[in-house]
């Protein structure tokens, strides 16, 4: 990524859940399927509204893909609690974004 993907991204740092989305911002901007890619992906139009460019995937895949991967990984028995709580990480990443982009916006005014 670039200096002005860094710059745009760096007041998210440190937030919960940033991990999963700089990985997967990463991954996107690669071309590579990741769990972590499919996750940003299937918010990319919430975190474009927060200011977060998402590259667009080379292949549109969705749910099904992402919870394959995540039960290749963690196994099936396992794969449901993980992708709940991978799903609940970035929608804490989200809403603390959502927070952090409102308290610039009210700076502003």
């Amino acid at each position: 990524m670039g200096s002005s993907a860094s710059a745009e991204t760096s007041a998210f740092e440190g937030l919960p859940g940033w991990e999963l989305v700089s990985a997967g911002l990463a991954d996107l901007a690669a071309g590579r399927t990741s769990i972590s890619s499919l996750l940003v992906q299937s918010a990319s139009l919430r975190m474009l509204q927060l200011g977060i460019a998402v590259p667009a995937p080379t292949v549109d895949e969705g749910n099904a893909t992402l919870y394959a991967l995540i039960a290749a990984e963690v196994g099936e028995g396992r794969a449901h609690s993980r992708y709940n709580a991978l799903r609940r990480r970035l929608a804490k990443f989200l809403r603390a974004a959502g927070v952090n982009a409102g308290v610039r916006d009210a700076a502003l005014h």
